[in-house]
This record gives structure tokens, sequence and C-alpha cells, in this order.
């Protein structure tokens, strides 16, 4: 529930955003910074109605802009071919030739996926249909150039859901649960943009409506390889919101829309009364309750060993255990990491690169899409990239672990590997990395033990000609982590090799 203004000690749920920042210092200035719908007006919305066919649908504050058959009339191939054609007539007459291309290429991929993924024909038609209606409006909640900047990113995110990023701010959670949005409904997360692109709110399926923030971030108007897109900010932040009030909470959510300074948070919260919380990222609790309310659906399946087992959430003890929720789980789902972990630690970038900080938040969201016991591999995409990743289920339910845990397992495999012709310093390594995070070594043992490793590694890289990339994960990449830490010194030769290797590999890409 939502804080009790008139019972002011009435305690929070607990899981719920109050309680997970009762005892969190407020590091900004308090500010009330509410959603601004003035401009999303009925009438405007009837004018938006009238131009795109639509005119015969009363407009309420409840009203969702669908046309989705309320028979539930199976699309045929002659009705998905009239709507894709007059998307493409729609984009050719709204884009320019560049983005047209683009946006062609990426209605194919998207058919060509939807085919691989077993979506129906009614699920790409609705698609198309929400993006013709976000192209082809005449008025709305945002300018021409942001609509149409949206709809290239929701045929994107439709064709790749693995594009889906949180960039650099806490929101890996609704990252996640994007990808696996645009993964099976992407005319649901279609239909959020739409809606909110024109209306300025959001009308779910469980009735719930909410306002949406669509002023875009820096980081969204400003894109680079790892930012988040406008069309993802949307969606993570009005997810987010509805599954808060579907739990009852009358807190929002909110991205920082101007430039960042030097450690300050990129989102944060209001509480009932206005006043600005900070935001501690999201748990199982509200992605289930964020991805029923979107979907009208109770099917999403979470791993995370930190939170209560229940229909919805597993809890993984063993790899076997793992093995066996993926074998039994319909795809895509959600797994809580802590991303001191490998391979998590490298794929983020030494925990650094985008995010939580660092110091303070290691628990990571991510999105499991296969599972092959044949191969004895999953596959699953991270917020941080565009890509897919393989990992064996013994790795995968090790990163699912506090780091801590892993420690015994970490030097048994090390001293296991010292009977063999190459010895394993990296996992060395990354045992050393994490005994210091967790205060388990003393500043002594750390030098010494890095020097060890490190020249066990260089001594490696020469008699059995390592690759760069496995000498700039494990060595530079904590070098670098250490080098921050005042107590670290490495011996010169370490510290040179350490430094002119950084000078010359540490910015090229992988």
């Amino acid at each position: 529930m939502g804080l009790d203004t008139q019972n002011l000690e009435t305690p929070p749920k607990p899981g719920s955003p109050e309680a997970r920042v009762a005892t969190a210092p407020v590091t900004r200035s308090d500010q009330n910074n509410w959603f601004d719908s003035t401009k999303s007006g009925i009438a405007s919305a009837h004018r938006v109605m009238d131009r795109v066919g639509l005119s015969n649908v009363e407009l309420t504050d409840n009203t969702k802009i669908s046309d989705k058959s309320p028979t539930g009339k199976t699309t045929s191939p002659k009705d998905l071919d009239a709507t894709r054609d007059s998307l493409k007539r729609t984009a050719k007459e709204n884009l320019s030739a560049s983005d047209l291309n683009t946006f062609s290429k990426n209605m194919e991929t998207f058919e060509q996926r939807a085919k691989r993924d077993h979506l129906s024909d009614s699920e790409i038609q609705a698609t198309y249909q929400s993006v013709d209606k976000l192209l082809s409006a005449p008025f709305g909640s945002v300018y021409v150039k942001d609509r149409n900047r949206l709809a290239q990113q929701v045929m994107e995110l439709a064709a790749n859901p693995m594009k889906a990023k949180n960039g650099f701010n806490d929101t890996c959670g609704p990252s996640a649960l994007e990808t696996v949005v645009y993964m099976t409904q992407p005319s649901v997360a279609a239909d959020l943009i739409t809606q909110s692109a024109l209306t300025g709110k959001y009308h779910a399926q469980n009735g719930t409506t909410i306002p949406v923030d669509l002023t875009p971030t820096h980081e969204s108007d400003n894109p680079t390889t790892y930012t988040r897109s406008y069309a993802s900010q949307i969606f993570q932040a009005a997810s987010l919101n509805l599954g808060l009030r579907n739990q009852g909470s009358s807190w929002t959510y909110h991205d920082e829309h101007g430039p960042l300074a030097k450690g300050q948070a990129s989102d944060y919260y209001t509480d009932a009364f206005g006043k600005r919380q900070p935001f501690p990222g999201t748990n199982a609790d509200d992605l289930i309750a964020s991805y029923t309310a979107l979907t009208g659906k109770n099917d999403l399946t979470i791993i995370d060993n930190s939170s209560d087992e229940s229909d919805n959430i597993k809890h993984a003890n063993s790899p076997q255990d793992l093995e066996r929720i993926l074998a039994n789980t319909h795809m895509p789902i959600i797994v809580g990491v802590d991303v001191r972990n490998q391979p998590f630690w490298n794929e983020r970038g030494s925990g650094y690169a985008v995010g939580a900080d660092p110091n303070t938040n290691w628990g990571h969201w991510s999105t499991v899409t296969g599972y092959d016991p044949s191969l004895n591999s999953i596959t699953y995409s991270n917020s941080w990239d565009t890509i897919s990743h393989q990992i064996s289920p013994q790795d995968l339910f090790r990163a699912t672990r506090q780091a801590g845990d892993n420690l015994p397992d970490m030097n048994h495999d090390f001293l296991q590997s010292l009977k063999g012709p190459y010895p394993d310093y990296g996992t060395a390594l990354d045992a050393l990395r994490i005994r210091s995070e967790t205060g388990r070594i003393s500043n002594t043992d750390l030098n010494r033990l890095f020097d060890r490793d490190v020249a066990g590694l260089i001594g490696q890289r020469h008699e059995h000609s390592l690759d760069d990339r496995t000498v700039r994960h494990d060595v530079v990449e904590l070098g670098v982590y250490l080098l921050n830490h005042k107590s670290f010194n490495p011996s010169p030769r370490v510290r040179q090799f350490l430094m002119a290797y950084v000078q010359k590999h540490f910015h090229d890409e992988d």
C-alpha cells in the first residue's frame, strides 16, 4: 500500500518502495515534480482519433487506444497484408529515405523473428496498427519528430528485443521486462508507446490509467551505443509506475531530464507527499506487478534467490535445480544475479560501465531467452548491450548467488587447475577481487597475491599464446578496478605491464 496520510505510524508493506527507502538517506533537495498532463486533453485526442479512423470510439480517461477485435477474431493473411501495406505507405509519407530504409528492414526482421518465435499474425497486425497510428496522427502530446522517432524505435525493438537497454539508469528490471514483452507481446509495448505519445497517459488492460512523463532525458536525446532510447525510457518508467499502482503504492518513479552532475543519481521516487526519495531499483514483486498489469497475464517466471518463493518466483539451490526450472518453464524468463560474479562483471565493464552505483548496488536483472540441455547452454541477454550471450547452468547458478558465497568453489577450482599445465589465474584474480570487496583479505595479502597471479598470467601469455582478450579481462579490468584503491600497490614489473597494456588496449572494442 502507499504511505498512509492519515496515520503516519502505519508500517509500509514489506518490499514496497516505502519500506525499501525508509532508512535510506535523501541526498538530493526535496522537490515536487508531478507530471503535467494538461496537454493531453480529451478534445485534442478526439481530433487525433478522427484523423486516424477511430472517430467511432468514445475516448474517456479509461479508454484504451486499441482496435483489437473484441471478438478475438483471428487475423487472416489478407488482413495482415493490408495492415502491412498501410504502415509502409504511412512510413513512406513521414520518414526520410534513409530512415525509411532502416524502418523497412526492421519490419522484415520483425516478421522473420515473429515466425521463428511463433507469434501470431494477430500479434503482428496489432503491432503494425499501433505504429501506424503513431506515425499518422496529426496531433499528440509530443512533436511530430518525436512521434516519428518513437515509431522507428518501437519497430527496431520489435525486430530485436535485445536492444532494450537501461543505459545510465537503475532500471535493469524494467529493461529486462521490456525485452520479455517485446519478445512475446510486442503489440502491448507498441500500444503503450502510442497511447503515451498521443495522449500523455497509458490505460492498461487491468483498467489502471497513469500519466506518462514524455520529456526526453539528456541521455535519450544524445544516443550512443550503450545509452537508453526514448522509447525505452517511456516504457520503463511507465511500466514501473504501473506496477507501483498495481501494488497499491502512491509513490512515483521519475527520470532526471538534464545532464547529470558527477555522482548524481539518474532517477528517483516521489512519495505520497511529492517529496523526493532515493530509487533503490526494482524487486521481483515490482516486475510481476508491472507485467500482469501490462499484459493481463500472470505467467512471468523470475528466478531470484533473494526473494520469497511464490507461483512466479523460483529459487535455484543448485545447478541441477536451475536446469530443472529452465526445462519446465516457457521462455523468456528473468533472472536476478550479482554482477560481481563472472561473466557479468566483465560484461558490465568491471561494474563501472553503466547503471547502478557499483559500490552500493550489485543486483542485476538479466533475461534468459533459451536453454539447450543437449549443449548444456543457456542463452541470455543483458540491458548493457544488444547481443545474445551463452552461459552454462553451472556458471549462471553461481551468478545468482551472493559473490562471497562462491569463494570456496572458486578456490577449489584454482587449486584443481594447479594440477594441470595451465593454472587458472583468471579465477584466482576474480576471487581476489571479491575477497577485497567483501573485506576478507588484508592489504598486504592483496598486493602479494595480485603480483603472483598477474605474473602467472604474463608467463602464460608468452608461453602459451593466450589472446589479448583474456589478458584484458583477467588483468587489466581487475587492475584498473584495484588501482582506485589507495592501498593497492603492485610491484613495479606488474604496474609497468598493466599501464602499458591499458594505454594500448583498454579503449579498444571487444
